[in-house]
């Protein structure tokens, strides 16, 4: 860094000053079904991840089908340390094929969030490709 005074004297450049920024950086690791919802997220940062938010939305894909309950969740997660995840289990039921949408919310990051598809019998949810 180089300063300059009102006459216009110059001083000489400075050394270098390096500086990290750690953060927390989260990923929506996968969503999963089976009996409930299960929604893996990892933070991948060097710093703790705290007070996320979770939605989840579910949504039927098409014309045919209904969400009776668990269309839309949130939930608060405290705090999940460097380089670990937490698994959130929600629970819905329904019928037909759905389109699942996590999203991650911070105070210190964009948005994040993952779309699968899936189908829907009473409690069981199928992942499908």
């Amino acid at each position: 860094m180089k300063a300059k005074d009102e006459h216009n004297a110059e001083s000489n450049w400075s050394e270098p000053l390096t500086i990290q920024i750690k953060a927390s950086m989260l990923e929506i690791k996968k969503i999963m079904g089976g009996i409930s919802l299960t929604t893996v997220i990892r933070n991948n940062g060097e710093e703790n991840a705290t007070n996320i938010k979770l939605k989840i939305d579910i949504k039927i894909n098409g014309t045919q089908g209904l969400i009776l309950l668990g269309s839309h969740t949130e939930k608060t997660i405290k705090l999940i340390p460097p380089q670990r995840e937490k698994s959130i289990t929600t629970i819905a039921v329904g019928i037909g094929k759905i389109n699942i949408t996590a999203t991650l919310i911070t105070q210190n990051t964009e948005k994040i969030s993952k779309t699968v598809n899936g189908l829907i019998i009473g409690f069981i949810i199928l992942i499908t490709p």
